[in-house]
């Protein structure tokens, strides 16, 4: 167990959890003087490791989790009528997850690591103490919901309008754009995850999924390989996906709100 002192001035927050990813995006709304906090308020985070298809949570559990990925995929999702799972988020190193709970009493999706994955997390209880504590970690709080959501929006406005292909285009240049956040490269990046995630988040079979990819590949755009996709072209899947990073620039424009 992490004991996080938030009166240590001498070591950033994210410094002390150990997630650099996590920094560049989120350092910017920590509070330069934590004087005022009451030495009693201390995240205990957990360092955590998942195997491929451990759940974080269960739909319908006692909602007790929030925390920051560390490393790999993880995504969260339900299961539809027939029994067929959809995938309606993916969650890369950087972000943060489960701040919804302090709302709700019960987990309202599942949560799984897509691959091998680690995230430090803690009992929402903590995330509620900060929240109140300091309004700093509640602007940073309510901007990665902000972020999450229009992500999402964008998502859903380009998958009812697309063909498999353009839809899928914009799923991996998405992914890569948010990569970039936590990375320094995205003209060639590696995405983790297989055909079968791909499918289950933009709900088309896998076999569909493998021949769009396969014209991808001739195209030169991406390399797929075992687990993996490697984007080789960003600026033409953006533009065949009509991916615009509208995500991304919203983003840095939060981040540099509050500076």
């Amino acid at each position: 167990m992490l004991d996080i002192n938030l009166k240590n001035e001498t070591k950033p927050f994210f410094e002390q959890l150990g997630i650099a990813c996590a920094a560049a995006r989120f350092e910017h709304y920590l509070p330069e003087h934590l004087d005022s906090l009451d030495s009693l308020i201390a995240v205990e985070l957990t360092p955590n490791s998942y195997a491929s298809f451990d759940n974080v949570w269960r739909e319908g559990q006692v909602a007790t989790v929030w925390g920051i990925v560390e490393s790999g995929v993880f995504g969260t999702y339900s299961y539809l009528p027939d029994g067929t799972r959809h995938i309606t988020d993916v969650h890369l190193p950087g972000d943060i997850f489960g701040l919804d709970h302090m709302f709700w009493p019960t987990a309202k999706d599942n949560m799984v690591a897509l691959i091998p994955s680690s995230a430090v997390a803690s009992d929402v209880t903590s995330a509620k103490r900060l929240y109140e504590a300091e309004h700093k970690f509640s602007q940073m709080f309510s901007a990665s919901q902000a972020i999450d959501r229009l992500v999402l929006t964008e998502r859903i406005k380009a998958m009812g309008r697309l063909s498999s292909y353009n839809c899928l285009s914009y799923l991996l240049a998405e992914l890569a754009s948010r990569s970039s956040l936590s990375s320094k490269a995205i003209e060639r990046f590696d995405i983790p995850v297989s055909h079968d995630v791909l499918a289950d988040i933009l709900g088309l079979s896998s076999v569909h999924v493998s021949r769009q990819l396969a014209i991808l590949q001739s195209k030169g755009f991406v390399k797929t390989g075992r687990g993996k996709i490697t984007i080789l072209d960003a600026a033409s899947l953006q533009k065949a996906g009509q991916f615009r990073g509208r995500n991304v620039f919203v983003e840095h424009r939060l981040l540099a709100s509050v500076m």
